[in-house]
């Protein structure tokens, strides 16, 4: 009944590639966990693996809605909007993803290849530059499709030992006596 280990197990079972029954805890977890955007991100990431790019998209448009700038739900969304050649969608998604994380290369290659598509091609040049300056750079970050690269909804949450279901509220029924000296 602990609705955290439940989407934990989600994500455990999504990384080894059982996607079936990651997608029937990650289902549970949202039925219980319904303003948490971890487990819309989680059924995303299946939907995309399984190919049903409209059920991935509804999921990451649940976690926008959750968390309006997620980079991870805009860049996956841009990646939907680009596959399925829907560029000007895509350009949008991919913008948000780069205005709020300006070193995360995935955003940028994905806002680039969108404005180049769309036919924006001097802009989409520039930012391709740009993206191939920040690819060489330190400090860029990279979405992939391993554990910890996917976005901070893609990965298990630690538990502090507080969580509600985990402590016990109750009294304890202990009686204090004073000590005889």
């Amino acid at each position: 009944d602990f609705d955290i280990a439940r989407l934990n197990l989600a994500v455990a079972l999504f990384y080894t590639g059982r996607l079936e029954q990651a997608g029937r805890e990650a289902e549970a977890a949202r039925e219980r966990l319904p303003d948490r955007a971890h487990p819309h991100y989680v059924l995303g990431l299946i939907a995309r693996d399984a190919d049903r790019t409209g059920d991935a998209l509804v999921h990451f448009q649940a976690v926008r809605r959750i968390d309006p700038k997620d980079v991870g739900a805009a860049i996956n969304i841009g990646q939907v909007h680009l596959q399925e050649g829907r560029y000007a969608e895509a350009r949008d998604a991919f913008a948000v993803a780069n205005e709020t994380e300006p070193f995360n290369v995935t955003a940028t290659y994905g806002l680039a290849t969108a404005l180049i598509r769309s036919g924006a091609r001097d802009e989409g040049t520039a930012a391709m530059a740009r993206f191939q300056r920040l690819r060489d750079s330190d400090y860029a970050i990279t979405y992939a499709r391993n554990y910890l690269e996917q976005g901070r909804y893609a990965e298990a949450i630690p538990s502090t030992g507080a969580e509600p279901g985990l402590i016990d509220e109750r009294v304890p029924d202990v009686t204090f006596r004073p000590e005889s000296l």
